[in-house]
């Protein structure tokens, strides 16, 4: 009975120190690799009430509109035929450039194959909702290569009324 816990222990201890000395810097080479990578995650934060109920503060979300155009030129069949609708709809919904300005912009970064591109910012979820039922877009994140990036925005309606009062005020006692 010694014997075979006297077998098992000297095993593990041969174990133990082949792992340690022979195989050590092959170990550690691998930890390093597969190391964590530590990142800062903003904590999404809730409303802020007083103590009489009333809403003090809240957190809206806000999108990054980004595009991945590698995955919209592997099927280049459907962006050629649904490019021109698609410039039309984010025309039409962001209203900061023509139509045949976001299809140049669509067609450029799908030549180049650009990843990442910025195509709006400061996006609210209603106009997210809707531009995911676009064409292309519509075909979901990998598919389409529209990423949304979710920023969270907080919101005071406090200090807006705030700040019209002290303009009131600095007119009413002013000379």
């Amino acid at each position: 009975m010694y014997a075979i816990v006297f077998v098992c222990a000297f095993g593990v201890v041969f174990k133990l120190c082949k792992i340690q000395l022979v195989d050590g810097k092959k170990w550690t080479a691998m930890a390093d690799s597969l190391s964590t990578r530590y990142m800062n995650i903003v904590a999404n934060r809730g409303n802020i009430y007083a103590d009489d109920g009333s809403l003090l503060a809240t957190s809206l979300p806000e999108y990054e509109l980004r595009l991945d155009a590698g995955v919209m030129a592997d099927d280049p069949d459907l962006f050629h035929e649904k490019v021109d609708s698609l410039s039309a709809c984010l025309a039409g919904v962001f209203h900061d450039r023509k139509a045949s300005d976001y299809k140049r912009l669509l067609q450029k970064v799908c030549a180049r194959k650009d990843r990442y591109v910025m195509l709006m910012n400061k996006v609210s979820y209603d106009k997210l909702k809707l531009i995911k039922t676009f064409p292309i877009f519509n075909q979901g994140q990998y598919h389409s290569g529209l990423i949304a990036i979710q920023l969270n925005k907080k919101l005071n309606p406090l200090v807006i009324l705030l700040s019209v009062r002290l303009v009131i005020i600095q007119k009413r006692y002013s000379l």
